[in-house]
């Protein structure tokens, strides 16, 4: 089960999927309705990619749950902490089998990272080959796995991993991640890697 598009991803060929089903958590937090300048906000980016990224698990097999499926849904709406312990409560109440977090990265970097709790384990697989497939497919700077103490990854009972997909405010970023186009080959990259 897919969780939250979010950072942690876990290995896959140690899990067993008996009914097959994710939680695709929207990344966004802070940023939500937020416009930079001339790029789009990065909770829409999210969404769009968690979209088609739901959409090809599901035509894979999978069942997967998403944490907002409209861009008016939120989470708990109250605290930051509230929210993230309702992500976790709910890849919980699914009996999820993996929690994926997608988002798209600020700051003046380049490329994309994947981030679990640890570097052992399922998560870390997971997050080997979303990290390996999706910089293969798109060209993008492999900015490796990394660990992290984000609250989704290290709460979820589940494989989780949490992928920063790239840079919105790096040009050649921004035009894979902006485009139909690559947000359908970051999608596959994203669904391949969990098939695998």
């Amino acid at each position: 089960r897919f969780f939250e598009h979010c950072y942690d991803l876990t290995t896959i060929d140690e899990m067993s999927f008996a009914s097959r089903e994710s939680l695709l958590n929207v990344g966004g937090g802070d940023f939500e309705g937020i416009v930079w300048d001339k790029f789009s906000k990065p909770f829409y980016r999210g969404r769009n990619l968690s979209v088609t990224i739901n959409d090809q698990l599901e035509e894979m097999g999978y069942t997967v749950y998403m944490t907002r499926e409209n861009l008016e849904d939120s989470i708990a709406n109250t605290s930051t902490t509230e929210s993230l312990q309702a992500r976790v409560d709910l890849a919980h109440a699914v009996l999820a089998d993996l929690y994926i977090s997608i988002h798209c990265n600020m700051g003046g970097g380049t490329g994309t990272e994947t981030y679990c709790f640890d570097l052992g384990g399922q998560s870390a697989h997971l997050a080997k080959y979303i990290q390996k497939n999706i910089t293969e497919a798109t060209g993008f700077y492999n900015r490796g796995v990394k660990t992290a103490n984000f609250f989704v990854i290290k709460n979820t009972a589940m494989p989780s991993v949490l992928v920063e997909t790239g840079f919105l405010d790096m040009e050649s970023d921004r035009e894979v991640l902006l485009s139909e186009e690559g947000q359908e080959i970051i999608a596959r990259a994203i669904a391949d890697a969990v098939a695998e």
